[in-house]
């Protein structure tokens, strides 16, 4: 359908920065992942390479877009595993997700089964929640898939994922969906605070989820709209969807480094497009200049040397743990 896109959706503890950090980062991360595959070196750096690539090839043909820009690819646009990946959700799952996590969804109490990925909350906990919620409704645009005023049937706190396993708060509100259709399942992420170099962090700062917030908008255009944010008295949270499309790609099990290069290839170019956004691409593209070739080589050596430190580090810590 026209509503899947294969972009970034992962944005805990964004920032600003320089785009050859995430450049050089992805680019690391497709060596790594070759080198566990048991290509050799040159191989390593030819598709670290690539990627780096095709990302530069995008940004210089979105800096000559006029119009809005693309902000992740589309089904059409998809090859090889990442269709494979959205072929799965062309029929919206709603109703799967909802029988997986939800007693009695089409009645008029539905609330969360018990179960052990979900904990009940206090009741202190559970007025917190509900008295923070209206806000985050209020900025929400018009025309979204939940009831207005905001109608909450339910709340748990969501455990053994993410961040959540390290101390941090995720709970899910079960709402009543817009003009009596099936209801939603929002997340209220605890997060990270933006902080510098050898700073403290600390979880009260309240902007912490519109950080988030913002930086989805900033760089995927907030594709889902029910994305948000709000404060609760130990920080700042996330609020989002819980969505029965999300798929990904595990880049380890595609067995040929010509099927790893086609998803990281796909990859750059969601990546360009992210960055491109807010009128970003012609700035972008003067960055890269005319001439790629001394980009992608240092792409491509930058990121088998980042792979031999990640062997190192991980050899490190197995010695430590002896």
């Amino acid at each position: 359908t026209s509503g899947l896109l294969w972009g970034l959706v992962d944005f805990d503890t964004a920032a600003r920065g320089k785009p050859e950090w995430d450049v050089g980062r992805n680019a690391a991360h497709v060596a790594i992942i070759a080198r566990q595959l048991g290509a050799p070196r040159s191989k390593q750096n030819a598709l670290a390479s690539s990627f780096a690539r095709s990302y530069f090839d995008e940004i210089r043909r979105l800096a000559q877009v006029e119009g809005p820009l693309p902000t992740g690819l589309k089904q059409g646009e998809v090859r090889g595993a990442v269709r494979d990946a959205l072929e799965k959700v062309i029929q919206p799952r709603r109703r799967e997700l909802l029988a997986e996590w939800v007693d009695g969804p089409k009645s008029d109490t539905p609330r969360f089964k018990d179960n052990a990925e979900t904990e009940r909350v206090s009741k202190a906990t559970r007025d917190v929640v509900l008295q923070a919620l209206p806000g985050y409704a209020d900025a929400l645009p018009d025309g979204v898939a939940v009831a207005r005023p905001l109608h909450v049937y339910d709340v748990v706190r969501k455990v053994d994922s993410g961040g959540s396993t390290f101390g941090l708060n995720r709970y899910w509100a079960l709402v009543k969906g817009a003009d009596g259709k099936s209801p939603r399942i929002l997340e209220v992420k605890q997060e990270l605070p933006d902080v510098g170099v050898g700073a403290k962090p600390d979880l009260r700062t309240v902007d912490a989820g519109s950080i988030v917030a913002n930086g989805y908008r900033a760089l995927m255009g907030m594709p889902n709209p029910l994305t948000g944010h709000l404060s609760l008295p130990d920080g700042g949270y996330l609020v989002r969807e819980v969505e029965p499309q999300k798929q990904r790609v595990d880049p380890t099990g595609l067995g040929s480094f010509s099927k790893l290069e086609r998803l990281a290839n796909q990859d750059a170019v969601a990546l360009a497009r992210a960055h491109a956004q807010e009128g970003r691409a012609a700035g972008l593209a003067q960055w890269i200049g005319p001439d790629t070739a001394e980009g992608v080589e240092t792409m491509g050596t930058f990121a088998v040397r980042y792979a031999d430190q990640n062997d190192a580090y991980a050899s490190a810590l197995k010695d430590a743990l002896k």
